[in-house]
């Protein structure tokens, strides 16, 4: 009996929603972008990726401590990215973080829902 349900549910699959439609699903339909990205930007925020950030690298065992100086220079960056970071959303862009593998950097992926580029698009 389950051999029965499995062809069924594969000749479900292979069939699709509509003519001409993707048998995988609706996210490949034009309507759906694959990509949800179209900018990257890159942020430091450790002077030196053997430099321990109080905020992000508590427990990481093997790097130095951070100056004085160090440390007002990391505030300093850190404010600036989150102001601009800020903007971005204010302006109705999509940001999503995330930190680079050393965590010395801040990677900034930036994207915009597809109406908005239209709108956009149109004002111009």
């Amino acid at each position: 009996m389950s051999g029965a349900a499995d062809k069924l549910a594969y000749a479900k699959l292979d069939a699709g929603d509509k003519e001409g439609a993707s048998p995988l699903g609706r996210d490949l339909e034009l309507d759906h972008p694959r990509r949800f990205y179209e900018l990257c930007l890159v942020f430091r925020c450790k002077t030196s990726k053997f430099i321990r950030d109080p905020d992000v690298d508590r427990d990481i065992s093997g790097l130095q401590d951070a100056s004085n100086a160090e440390l007002r220079q990391m505030a300093f960056w850190k404010q600036r990215r989150e102001a601009i970071l800020k903007s971005l959303q204010n302006c109705g862009l999509r940001v999503f973080c995330f930190y680079s593998r050393d965590r010395d950097e801040v990677i900034v992926k930036i994207g915009a829902q597809p109406q908005k580029l239209r709108d956009v698009a149109a004002r111009m």
